[in-house]
């Protein structure tokens, strides 16, 4: 109910990151960074090593689909919103 409130936490939240994000400026080697860490991270015995407990009815498995930006994860996530049975977020 404090929707005033909320909404100049809102708007104070964007100034501040527009003071200090660039959208139009994406470190490439940060993120490929990123990529060989997480790749170093799983490896194949520590993956091996989690539990690989059966789901207890037939509901369906998430799938996460994770894309660089500027990518088209825009255009994938609205044609897959086009799909029956699936959702996206």
């Amino acid at each position: 109910g404090e929707y005033e409130a909320a909404f100049a936490a809102f708007t104070a939240a964007n100034r501040a990151m527009a003071s200090t994000f660039d959208p139009r400026r994406v470190d490439v080697d940060a993120i490929f960074k990123q990529i060989d860490q997480s790749r170093a991270w799983f490896t194949a015995e520590r993956v091996a090593g989690w539990r690989g407990d059966e789901p207890a009815d037939d509901t369906p498995s998430p799938v996460f689909l994770v894309g660089f930006p500027r990518s088209g994860t825009t255009l994938t996530e609205q044609l897959l919103a086009s799909v029956g049975g699936v959702v996206v977020s």
